[in-house]
């Protein structure tokens, strides 16, 4: 007589034929998110989401992006934006479906940028697993009509005047002659520009219009018996009457002054500064007063034979000039002024040989704060409307060929600076109006 397998395990014996043939059926996680019959070890794999970060800059064509979310068994995925100012997704819900071919379920979501910050999408699926995607959001300053002024040089010791819009696009050569041109600025009806250029063969003022056309030479210094003698880093005043600039009339190590000049070619200019020390970068302030950055060359001012540049402001004709920041062991460079006058943007570097970050300050020198730290920052210059700051920075300190211009909106923070040249050359920012 056949013996007869008993009922129970002939039910098991079933249960592993089955599970040796396989099911179409979807895999089904166990507790704690161990799939039955999962990957090898008894692990299921979790939920996942590719890619797990995503960067926007705004505006721009592209503002979506799409993620999408793996998972071992069917259901449906849920998402989820930390912050709907900065980016959404959709659908808020989706059930995860199983492509020809592949060995997992999954469900495609779309991330918009909204506006600038950083931010978590979340998604989860029915069984409380969960995995998320960071945004980053980076805004670009509006193409509204006003025009940076740059210079970089596209050949050794040639430095060429360009401009563009505010984000970078629509750049045009404005003076590119076979001698240096930089350090140029507008007029304040911006019908006009006014930058240095060697063409006569020292550094002399030149003004044209601003695509170049129309080029007048305003002064006319010559080297002759003052070695280097030349004009450096022009500035117009607010009524556009008059021009400032840096005049060197001797050596290397000779001092520089600030002069003056009524904005007619060939105009007398006139002193406004005097003494033992190096003036340099003046910048007007919308009421007339004059910023600019001073080190003075007497021994007892000297740290260890080093400059201490600070930032300085006095009247359009020199007066009064008052001492704003005092360096300590560093060195102060590169001053702006906003557009309302309340505030001053500079370059600040330790003498140790630390990168240069940007500082502002209010007008008076009060309320001193870092607005940038990662790099090494100069030049910078505020939007006509004041709520932005572009600046220049060098990517690798002690490399030829990275200084980049960046664009970051006031209150927000560094990580939403833009580089908006992204070049092999070094340009230096001069203006922007």
């Amino acid at each position: 007589m056949p013996t007869r397998t008993p009922w129970p395990a002939l039910a098991t014996t079933l249960a592993l034929l089955l599970a040796a043939c396989g099911t179409e059926q979807p895999t089904e996680p166990g507790p704690l998110g161990a799939a039955r019959g999962g990957i090898p070890g008894g692990g299921a794999a979790p939920l996942t989401a590719t890619p797990s970060s995503l960067a926007f800059v705004i505006p721009s064509t592209t503002t979506t992006g799409t993620v999408t979310a793996s998972v071992q068994f069917t259901g449906t995925i849920t998402a989820s934006t930390s912050d709907a100012a900065c980016a959404t997704v959709s659908p808020l819900s989706l059930p995860a479906t199983k492509p020809a071919g592949s060995s997992v379920y999954v469900a495609t979501f779309t991330v918009t940028a909204e506006g600038a910050g950083t931010c978590t999408i979340t998604l989860t699926d029915k069984r409380g697993g969960a995995a998320t995607v960071q945004v980053e959001v980076r805004e670009l300053p509006p193409v509204d009509g006003s025009r940076l002024l740059y210079s970089y040089s596209p050949e050794v010791l040639n430095n060429n005047v360009y401009g563009s819009n505010p984000d970078g696009s629509d750049v045009i050569t404005i003076a590119d002659g076979e001698d240096d041109e930089l350090w140029a600025v507008f007029t304040p009806d911006r019908s006009k520009i006014v930058y240095v250029s060697q063409e006569a063969g020292s550094l002399n003022l030149f003004r044209a219009n601003p695509d170049g056309s129309g080029k007048e030479q305003m002064t006319f210094y010559e080297i002759g018996d003052h070695v280097g003698a030349g004009t450096l880093t022009p500035a117009v005043s607010p009524d556009g009457q008059q021009i400032a600039f840096v005049l060197a009339t001797g050596f290397s190590g000779d001092p520089t002054q600030i002069y003056v000049m009524d904005a007619v070619p060939g105009a007398t200019p006139v002193a406004v500064t005097a003494g033992n020390a190096f003036h340099i970068e003046p910048t007007y302030a919308p009421d007339g007063r004059i910023v600019f950055a001073r080190a003075s060359l007497e021994a007892e001012e000297l740290d260890d034979g080093v400059l201490n540049y600070s930032v300085w402001i006095m009247a359009g004709n020199g007066a009064s000039p008052t001492r704003l920041t005092d360096p300590g062991l560093e060195i102060h460079r590169s001053p702006a002024v906003s557009p309302d006058g309340t505030t001053i943007a500079f370059g600040s570097r330790s003498q140790t040989g630390q990168p240069s970050v940007i500082e502002l300050m209010d007008i008076d020198g009060q309320n001193r704060r870092a607005l940038t730290s990662v790099g090494s920052d100069g030049n910078p210059v505020f939007s006509p409307d004041g709520a932005w700051l572009a600046f220049g920075r060098i990517l690798d300190p002690g490399t030829v060929g990275n200084g980049e211009i960046f664009m970051l909106k006031l209150g927000r923070p560094e990580s939403e600076a833009v580089n908006i040249t992204n070049s092999e050359v070094d340009e230096t920012l001069s203006d922007w109006r």
